[in-house]
């Protein structure tokens, strides 16, 4: 696989701080539009509760900005980006999560900020590539502070392919880290490895045991005992099928631009009861785990009731016309990972207290 390495358009600044990052995005901000007044300007969050309070906070400096992540619904987050790529819209600052950022592609993109650092070499690669397109020059500046060796590391990492030159500070801060992690003091994660993975082989080895229930190869305990104290109730136990959870590795089909996500997962929620879709897909939640797993996860197709299906296989693969699915797209494998175990922990939750209200046996099986 060929490595990705930063554009050579691009060059790269640093600020080392520990604190009034925002002070310092005012002076940036300032002096780059008084040298490039046309010139568009992409400050990238880690989190999108910081991106709405960067707009709010430029907005009340006279700073005009909008946001997008995947907390807005697609319409916002569309006519955000056609009101940040517009030359005649008066905005030039746009405010984004990585996730959210991903594919954009916006003529006289000049200036990329990171307010927070990127946790991963790709992810800088990524970000620092939304500027210096088709030859043109880019400028990059990232905010880092000596409390986040690891996103120091991954950065100074990601420079020395680019053969940038790299701060001093910067090298100290990477190399101290480096002699943790050979002390076994820290630990070097790669984006393809650790708790993700972890969670996925936790998901396949709950997806076996509970086929196994549901063939009768294994009884758990507590079923064995509720069938010997209840042998007079002969009603068959309901079963709720969760669906399938494949990350597939590629590009979406559904997905456009230039930098599409390297990973991805379809969830099928339409057979889900109508409640436990509502707690699934509802804002908050998701909004949640878009945060915790940085991913981007977007509802797509439509309803069918209970007995209906799409017409032909072609409409089963049409996003549009399929049945209701969540789209789970990132970076990383681990992400995905990340986001796919809390979206099965909110459904099984979920199923849980629908369970009790409805007073279902309580020895219904999920089944997978």
């Amino acid at each position: 696989m060929k490595r990705a390495v930063v554009v050579f358009e691009t060059s790269a600044l640093w600020w080392i701080l520990q604190t009034q990052r925002v002070e310092k995005l005012h002076d940036i901000l300032s002096n780059y539009q008084i040298e490039h007044p046309d010139s568009k300007i992409l400050v990238l969050s880690e989190k999108q509760n910081d991106a709405d309070e960067l707009v709010a906070n430029l907005l009340s400096n006279k700073y005009p900005a909008i946001a997008i992540h995947g907390g807005k619904d697609q319409m916002d987050r569309k006519y955000a980006i056609k009101e940040f790529a517009s030359m005649d819209s008066g905005i030039n600052i746009l405010i984004a999560t990585s996730i959210a950022a991903r594919g954009l592609d916006v003529r006289n993109l000049g200036l990329v900020i990171n307010f927070d650092p990127p946790n991963h070499m790709e992810d800088y690669v990524h970000r620092v590539g939304r500027t210096g397109r088709a030859g043109a020059k880019g400028n990059a500046i990232t905010f880092v502070s000596s409390s986040q060796p690891k996103e120091v590391f991954n950065l100074v990492k990601a420079l020395k392919l680019s053969h940038s030159d790299i701060d001093p500070k910067l090298e100290e801060i990477a190399n101290k880290f480096v002699t943790k992690v050979k002390a076994g003091k820290e630990k070097i994660s790669s984006g393809f490895g650790g708790k993700g993975l972890d969670n996925l082989q936790e998901v396949r080895d709950n997806k076996l045991k509970l086929e196994k229930q549901r063939f009768g190869d294994q009884q758990p305990q507590r079923q064995q005992e509720e069938t010997e104290t209840k042998k007079s109730n002969d009603e068959p136990v309901p079963d709720i099928a969760l669906p399938e959870f494949n990350i597939i590795e590629g590009n979406t089909p559904e997905t456009s631009g230039p930098d599409k996500c390297k990973f991805y997962c379809r969830i099928v929620i339409n057979d889900l009861p109508q409640k436990v879709r509502w707690n699934i897909v509802q804002r908050e939640s998701l909004s949640k785990i878009i945060d915790e797993s940085r991913t981007s996860i977007t509802t797509r197709g439509q309803y069918y009731p209970p007995g209906l299906k799409p017409l032909s296989n072609d409409q089963e693969r049409n996003g549009s016309l399929a049945k209701l699915y969540l789209l789970v797209e990132g970076l990383t494998l681990q992400s995905v990972t990340e986001a796919i175990t809390l979206i099965k922990k909110k459904m099984l939750e979920s199923l849980d207290i629908l369970n009790q209200r409805e007073n279902l046996q309580p020895t219904g099986r999920y089944v997978v």
